[in-house]
């Protein structure tokens, strides 16, 4: 279950995050985010390629090296959100936290208790849909 979880924690990350140029320097989900959209939208094809080579080549050996070459795809792109998964399950550090509390005043958000990363990717998004940017000068 905690597997599952964490797919869906991540799947629900990146959606959240926003895409930013100035966060990159910062997070390093921004970057992961990126090559998990890119995977999104490359896999799909190299998956039916393996899949039709399988199929029109009926060798064995080609049939075994296709499924291996989906399951290593399936397995990098699933790798991918489940780091954004746990990453947006840990707790904020004090000073990432402190500026959370920043944004969450800027935009007139209620922060969160305990915030982790998953409510920051909450609270920037929001700031960035508004139109809110002068947090983003104390980075």
């Amino acid at each position: 279950m905690i597997l599952f979880t964490a797919l869906k924690d991540g799947f629900l990350y990146r959606i959240r995050w926003p895409e930013e140029p100035r966060l990159r320097a910062v997070f390093p989900e921004s970057t992961l985010i990126f090559f998990v959209r890119l995977g999104e939208k490359v896999v799909p094809a190299f998956l039916i390629f393996y899949a039709v080579f399988a199929f029109l080549a009926f060798d064995f050996q080609y049939v075994i090296g296709s499924v291996i070459c989906i399951i290593v795809l399936l397995a990098m792109l699933l790798s991918g959100y489940f780091i954004l998964g746990k990453r947006a399950a840990e707790k904020l550090p004090k000073g990432m936290a402190e500026w959370y509390l920043e944004v969450c005043a800027s935009d007139m958000i209620r922060p969160a208790e305990s915030p982790s990363f998953m409510d920051l990717a909450k609270a920037l998004s929001r700031a960035f849909s508004d139109g809110k940017r002068d947090f983003l000068d104390d980075l």
